[in-house]
């Protein structure tokens, strides 16, 4: 598995992360798929700096960036946590990189938060995202039919959560496994 580093999102990532965000093959798979502008993502920047969106991430991979991470504790359960991430720099897709930033993800929630649980949210077609939370030992929670509709097209969305118990087995099976690699 390729080595990551997380760092705080700072003003000159800004630009970056828009333009990622805003990117079709990213914004497909987000629940909103309008064009964000500058004036939102200040706006986002802002609420990030004030701590309401929880624990916002650049990722990067030797000095190169690679994409974004974000675990923020669910609405209404005060010890689980909800992730989101996405590879914005298109050279580091399929080389292993979301497999490191979910298992970075998920070791953060677990062993500095505490968290009890970790869940997400993803639009049934995201299939590569969906193998990748199968393998890591995410199990499908729900699945919301018709959940929103685009370009006059209803699409499913699939709730994935893990345990903290299930991360800490599931974490000694893929620690094996990068060590063999």
């Amino acid at each position: 598995m390729p080595k990551v580093a997380f760092r705080n999102i700072e003003y000159c990532d800004l630009e970056t992360i828009r333009m990622w965000r805003n990117s079709p093959d990213i914004a497909r798979n987000m629940f909103s798929t309008g064009i964000i502008t500058e004036e939102q993502q200040q706006l986002w920047y802002e609420s990030v700096c004030r701590g309401e969106r929880g624990y916002c991430w650049f990722v990067e991979s030797e000095g190169q960036p690679v994409g974004y991470a974000s675990l923020t504790r669910a609405e209404r359960a005060e010890d689980t946590y909800e992730f989101g991430l996405y590879i914005g720099n298109q050279k580091f897709i399929g080389a292993g990189y979301g497999s490191a930033i979910l298992f970075n993800i998920l070791e953060y929630g677990f062993a500095k938060l505490n968290a009890h649980k970790i869940i997400c949210e993803v639009l049934s077609f995201n299939t590569p995202a969906i193998k990748l939370y199968e393998r890591f030992g995410l199990q499908k929670q729900g699945y919301f039919k018709d959940f929103l509709k685009r370009d006059n097209e209803r699409i499913d969305c699939v709730s994935y959560a893990i345990f903290n118990e299930e991360w800490k087995q599931h974490r000694d099976i893929l620690n094996k496994y990068i060590c063999a690699h």
